[in-house]
Protein backbone atom coordinates (compact mmCIF):
# COMPACT_ATOMS: atom_id res chain seq x y z
CA UNK A 1 0.00 0.00 0.00
CA UNK A 2 2.87 2.12 0.60
CA UNK A 3 4.08 2.32 -2.49
CA UNK A 4 0.54 2.75 -4.16
CA UNK A 5 0.55 6.29 -1.94
CA UNK A 6 4.29 7.51 -3.35
CA UNK A 7 3.50 6.41 -6.80
CA UNK A 8 0.69 9.00 -6.61
CA UNK A 9 2.75 11.20 -4.26
CA UNK A 10 5.43 11.32 -6.91
CA UNK A 11 2.87 12.03 -9.82
CA UNK A 12 1.46 14.78 -8.26
CA UNK A 13 4.86 16.28 -7.09
CA UNK A 14 5.66 15.67 -10.92
CA UNK A 15 2.56 17.13 -12.40
CA UNK A 16 2.54 19.99 -10.30
CA UNK A 17 6.64 21.00 -11.84
CA UNK A 18 4.87 20.17 -15.88
CA UNK A 19 2.21 22.19 -15.32
CA UNK A 20 -0.44 19.57 -15.56
CA UNK A 21 -3.46 20.35 -13.99
CA UNK A 22 -4.73 17.35 -15.45
CA UNK A 23 -2.45 14.79 -13.79
CA UNK A 24 -2.53 17.13 -10.70
CA UNK A 25 -6.16 16.56 -9.88
CA UNK A 26 -5.90 12.88 -10.90
CA UNK A 27 -3.18 12.42 -7.85
CA UNK A 28 -5.27 14.39 -5.42
CA UNK A 29 -8.25 12.19 -6.94
CA UNK A 30 -6.33 9.15 -6.11
CA UNK A 31 -5.39 10.41 -2.80
CA UNK A 32 -2.35 12.18 -2.45
CA UNK A 33 -1.90 14.69 0.19
CA UNK A 34 -1.91 18.39 -1.81
CA UNK A 35 1.25 18.90 1.57
CA UNK A 36 3.03 16.36 1.04
CA UNK A 37 6.82 17.26 0.49
CA UNK A 38 10.17 15.75 -1.25
CA UNK A 39 13.65 15.17 0.28
CA UNK A 40 13.62 18.44 0.38
CA UNK A 41 10.63 19.61 1.82
CA UNK A 42 9.23 21.19 -1.33
CA UNK A 43 5.51 20.88 -1.87
CA UNK A 44 3.74 20.84 -4.78
CA UNK A 45 2.62 24.29 -4.23
CA UNK A 46 6.96 25.05 -4.58
CA UNK A 47 7.29 23.11 -7.70
CA UNK A 48 3.81 25.02 -9.13
CA UNK A 49 5.12 28.35 -8.21
CA UNK A 50 8.80 27.70 -9.70
CA UNK A 51 7.79 26.61 -12.51
CA UNK A 52 4.90 29.79 -13.16
CA UNK A 53 2.16 27.11 -13.21
CA UNK A 54 -0.48 29.49 -12.15
CA UNK A 55 -3.58 27.42 -13.04
CA UNK A 56 -2.07 24.05 -11.21
CA UNK A 57 -1.72 27.03 -7.89
CA UNK A 58 -5.14 27.74 -8.64
CA UNK A 59 -6.08 24.07 -7.87
CA UNK A 60 -3.63 23.28 -5.24
CA UNK A 61 -4.80 26.44 -3.27
CA UNK A 62 -8.22 25.41 -3.79
CA UNK A 63 -7.41 21.78 -2.23
CA UNK A 64 -5.46 23.16 0.90
CA UNK A 65 -2.20 23.59 -0.04
CA UNK A 66 -0.65 26.09 1.88
CA UNK A 67 1.50 29.04 0.37
CA UNK A 68 2.87 29.69 3.95
CA UNK A 69 4.22 26.18 4.09
CA UNK A 70 8.29 26.02 3.99
CA UNK A 71 10.51 23.62 2.58
CA UNK A 72 13.96 22.49 4.36
CA UNK A 73 15.73 26.14 3.44
CA UNK A 74 12.52 27.61 4.80
CA UNK A 75 11.73 29.05 1.71
CA UNK A 76 8.41 29.55 0.51
CA UNK A 77 6.48 28.55 -2.67
CA UNK A 78 6.76 32.82 -3.60
CA UNK A 79 10.78 32.32 -3.06
CA UNK A 80 10.35 29.58 -5.60
CA UNK A 81 8.56 31.52 -8.10
CA UNK A 82 10.97 34.80 -8.00
CA UNK A 83 13.83 31.87 -8.05
CA UNK A 84 12.44 30.47 -11.42
CA UNK A 85 12.26 34.20 -12.25
CA UNK A 86 8.36 34.01 -12.50
CA UNK A 87 6.70 36.68 -12.24
CA UNK A 88 3.24 36.16 -12.75
CA UNK A 89 3.15 33.38 -10.11
CA UNK A 90 4.82 35.54 -7.61
CA UNK A 91 1.97 38.48 -8.58
CA UNK A 92 -0.52 35.59 -8.32
CA UNK A 93 0.82 34.20 -5.04
CA UNK A 94 1.03 37.87 -3.31
CA UNK A 95 -2.69 38.48 -4.44
CA UNK A 96 -3.91 36.08 -2.35
CA UNK A 97 -4.97 36.29 1.38
CA UNK A 98 -2.17 36.93 4.00
CA UNK A 99 0.40 37.10 1.64
CA UNK A 100 2.60 40.27 1.61
CA UNK A 101 5.96 41.68 0.20
CA UNK A 102 7.32 42.09 3.72
CA UNK A 103 8.50 37.85 3.66
CA UNK A 104 12.11 37.69 4.51
CA UNK A 105 14.27 34.73 4.34
CA UNK A 106 17.65 34.36 6.04
CA UNK A 107 17.47 38.12 6.79
CA UNK A 108 16.86 39.20 3.11
CA UNK A 109 13.72 40.89 1.51
CA UNK A 110 12.23 39.81 -1.33
CA UNK A 111 13.86 42.03 -3.58
CA UNK A 112 16.99 40.91 -1.96
CA UNK A 113 15.89 37.53 -3.06
CA UNK A 114 15.30 38.41 -6.72
CA UNK A 115 18.28 40.12 -7.04
CA UNK A 116 20.58 37.22 -5.69
CA UNK A 117 18.58 34.70 -8.10
CA UNK A 118 19.64 37.33 -11.13
CA UNK A 119 16.10 37.29 -11.79
CA UNK A 120 15.38 41.01 -13.35
CA UNK A 121 11.79 40.70 -14.34
CA UNK A 122 11.36 39.84 -10.61
CA UNK A 123 13.44 42.42 -9.42
CA UNK A 124 11.87 45.36 -11.81
CA UNK A 125 8.38 44.11 -10.68
CA UNK A 126 9.17 44.15 -6.75
CA UNK A 127 10.45 47.62 -7.41
CA UNK A 128 7.54 48.44 -9.25
CA UNK A 129 5.25 46.89 -6.14
CA UNK A 130 6.96 48.94 -3.62
CA UNK A 131 9.77 46.52 -2.57
CA UNK A 132 12.03 49.03 -0.22
CA UNK A 133 15.89 48.72 -2.48
CA UNK A 134 17.71 50.59 0.57
CA UNK A 135 16.27 47.85 3.46
CA UNK A 136 19.46 46.07 4.80
CA UNK A 137 19.96 42.22 5.85
CA UNK A 138 21.46 40.86 8.87
CA UNK A 139 24.61 42.19 7.15
CA UNK A 140 24.07 45.36 6.77
CA UNK A 141 23.35 44.80 2.63
CA UNK A 142 20.90 46.04 0.10
CA UNK A 143 19.59 44.95 -2.72
CA UNK A 144 22.24 46.50 -4.56
CA UNK A 145 24.70 44.36 -2.85
CA UNK A 146 23.69 41.19 -4.74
Amino acid sequence: MESVVMCVVQALLAAAGDGNVAGVLEALESGADVEWADGEGRRAAHLAAGGGHIGVLEVLVSRGASLDARDKRHRLPLHAAIEGGEVGAAEWILGQPGQSLDVMWHGMTLLMWAARCGSRACVEWLLDQGADPWALDWYQRTALHW
